[in-house]
């Protein structure tokens, strides 16, 4: 009996051991990917599951995907969120001090009309700003700030 149940307990250490490694490796390699960028997300008007409507907004990674921008958050529980989008409300322009403070100086924000027609408001670092503009780089045209060319190297 003691032995049966020494041995349980090592089958189920061993699977969280397994299921964590997984996780972190998924987390891993959607961080390093190029295309993906942290943000905050809230919504500005409408009602969009998941979101807050309060500032900062909930702290995501982001990555496009055509016109939809896709959501990641969570670590052993992976949740993705994607978010149809119609159409860019303005230029990408600097975003305020509460969403600037998880995102570093300079951090810039972009408003998307959704196509259910909610508005919401994604915020990124500085160096982001191309990525935040995805399909709608002529948003990134017009004003960027002095000192964004790159992304910087982790």
């Amino acid at each position: 009996m003691t032995v049966l149940l020494l041995c349980l307990v090592v089958v189920c250490v061993t699977s969280l051991a397994v299921l964590f490694a997984l996780a972190l490796a998924m987390r891993r390699r959607l961080v390093r990917s190029p295309a993906v960028f942290p943000c905050t997300v809230r919504v500005l008007h409408g009602a969009v599951p998941r979101l807050p409507t309060t500032p900062p907004g909930r702290s995501f990674r982001a990555r496009w995907a055509h016109d939809v921008i896709v959501l990641h958050r969570g670590f052993l529980l992976p949740r993705v969120q994607p978010l149809p989008v119609r159409t860019a409300e303005h230029v990408i322009e600097a975003a305020g001090a509460a969403a600037g403070s998880r995102l570093g100086a300079g951090a810039v924000q972009l408003r998307l009309r959704l196509d259910d027609d909610a508005v919401v408001a994604i915020a990124a670092p500085a160096w982001a700003y191309e990525l935040l503009a995805g399909p709608f780089l002529a948003t990134a045209a017009h004003g960027q700030p002095p000192g964004v060319t790159e992304r910087r190297g982790r």
